[in-house]
């Protein structure tokens, strides 16, 4: 999965620039001719973003309170920033709000959710 991805780090607190690699073989099924990233897979990088941020590694999601795909992110989206803001980092659950817009500010993605 980390081929989807290349994620850099930012002067700012809690944000990204991630490029998409138009070349994945992911865009083969999803879809041919019109190259989206899968819903689950912004999951993913949110996740792998946070858990940079905090320098820990999370597993998973304990729970996702709210999900909201505004506009679709697309290969020739790239790059495309991840912002992240996170609750208490010394817990075992760490809340966080995150958001990734492409590089205009337009939002692709909300989510509120708890990682374990």
């Amino acid at each position: 999965m980390n081929t989807l991805f290349n994620i850099n780090t930012t002067p700012e607190a809690g944000q990204f620039l991630v490029t998409i690699n138009k070349d994945s073989h992911i865009f083969e099924g999803h879809f041919p001719g019109n190259p989206v990233v899968p819903g689950v897979m912004s999951i993913y990088l949110i996740r792998k973003c946070a858990g940079i941020m905090l320098n820990r590694s999370f597993e998973k999601f304990c729970a996702i309170k709210e999900v909201r795909y505004l506009n679709p992110m697309k290969s020739e989206t790239s790059p495309i920033i991840v912002l992240i803001s996170a609750s208490d980092s010394d817990s075992e659950q760490i809340v966080i709000t995150a958001e990734i817009t492409d590089k205009d500010g337009v939002q692709l993605v909300k989510l509120k959710g708890t990682l374990c």
